[in-house]
């Protein structure tokens, strides 16, 4: 009882320290409904659908920092190519830490429209939007959409028959992109895409990998084509030092530099 009541102190404090709109957000957490707009303290505003999990993200990239570990800081003037956009956080993130070139990378048009509002309203260049799903074919697929507004996972079937929605996106591998967008150099390069790594990892060629810095890459065992044990032998066998944050039974973060 002590420990959880010292949990939920420490959460409480957290959200004061940093955000604005704290007292919406401990409102709509005791009374059951989402945050879909937040302000945090430095500045940042972040906008998402009426069921987007907006302060999920923003603690993740924001607060807890999980893109920024050591040996993989975003610079000033990185290009940056954002695989699994959403509705931008990650993007809001790259920016405020000075990134020179965005590409954010996204299937679902709604997303789209929330990435641009989310740019704007916190007067950044919009970036170059994109929108496809990066996958291990250029063609179409079926995204089977998830419970919540801005997530959507790329398969040929229904993962476990637990999904009933679902929409047809074109699709792109990662080479075609940078061929097409003319991309020289990647210095960092966000991929979480439920599920899709495992292909975009195996379609990867040689001199795409040549080009890439830093990779930070959210896993999910079970659902990706690849474990993630796999993901990090492509990566070890194109030159990358490694570093694994596991933070579930089958899901985490893998961190790779050169």
């Amino acid at each position: 009882m002590r420990l959880n009541l010292i949990g939920k102190s420490k959460y409480i404090f957290e959200i004061i320290k940093s955000y604005k709109n704290w007292y919406k957000i401990l409102i709509n957490r005791l009374t059951g409904l989402n945050t879909n707009e937040i302000y945090l303290r430095n500045g940042i505003i972040i906008t998402g659908g009426k069921r987007s999990s907006v302060l999920d993200l923003s603690s993740e990239i924001f607060i807890n920092q999980i893109y920024n570990p050591d040996n993989l800081h975003i610079k000033q003037g990185d290009t940056v190519v954002d695989i699994g956009a959403n509705i931008g956080v990650f993007g809001l993130y790259a920016k405020k830490h000075s990134a020179g070139s965005i590409y954010e990378i996204e299937p679902l048009s709604e997303n789209i429209t929330l990435i641009k509002n989310n740019f704007k309203n916190n007067n950044f260049r919009t970036p170059t939007i994109i929108n496809v799903a990066v996958s291990n074919k250029n063609g179409f697929s079926k995204l089977y959409l998830g419970n919540l507004d801005s997530h959507g996972l790329l398969f040929d079937h229904n993962y476990q028959q637990q999904f009933t929605k679902y929409k047809i996106v074109k699709t792109m591998t990662l080479d075609t992109i940078i061929k097409m967008y003319k991309i020289n150099h990647i210095n960092y390069l966000k991929i979480d895409c439920e599920g899709s790594e495992g292909d975009i990892i195996k379609s990867i060629n040689n001199k795409t990998w040549k080009i890439i810095d830093k990779i930070v890459l959210e896993y999910h065992d079970g659902v990706s084509t690849l474990h993630h044990t796999g993901i990090m032998q492509y990566l070890k066998v194109n030159g990358y030092k490694l570093k694994v944050n596991k933070t579930g039974e089958s899901f985490g973060y893998i961190y790779a530099w050169k």
